[in-house]
């Protein structure tokens, strides 16, 4: 059973429950906090401002943030399921220190 929760379907597991946890499980922390700013905040804020300003143009734009908000519900899990396992690329140590020596030399 453990097995089945590995990498992807884990991650497309927790992005159903938390929009943007997937990718934040799989390392791609930039994309899974923009994704769970956009939805938990953004879209809330604007259809806030919307329903203070005018309730006509509240009521159109709620019927268009969830159309939306479902899409990029959608989309998080997929790509939390299509991502890479492997986390972002990190330098090795050896390459760290050749990368210091060469400043060095270049000084």
């Amino acid at each position: 059973m453990l097995k089945l929760l590995k990498g992807n379907l884990l991650a497309a597991m927790l992005s159903s429950v938390i929009v943007g946890l997937g990718q934040i499980v799989k390392g791609d922390s930039g994309k899974g906090l923009n994704l769970l700013l956009l939805f938990y905040f953004i879209i809330p804020v604007v259809l806030a401002a919307l329903l203070y300003i005018n309730g006509g143009l509240f009521l159109v734009a709620f019927g268009f943030s969830l159309i939306f908000s479902c899409m990029i519900w959608g989309y998080n899990i997929l790509d939390a399921y299509k991502a890479s396992t492997k986390a972002p690329s990190r330098m090795t140590r050896q390459k760290k220190d050749n990368f210091h020596e060469k400043i060095v030399q270049d000084i």
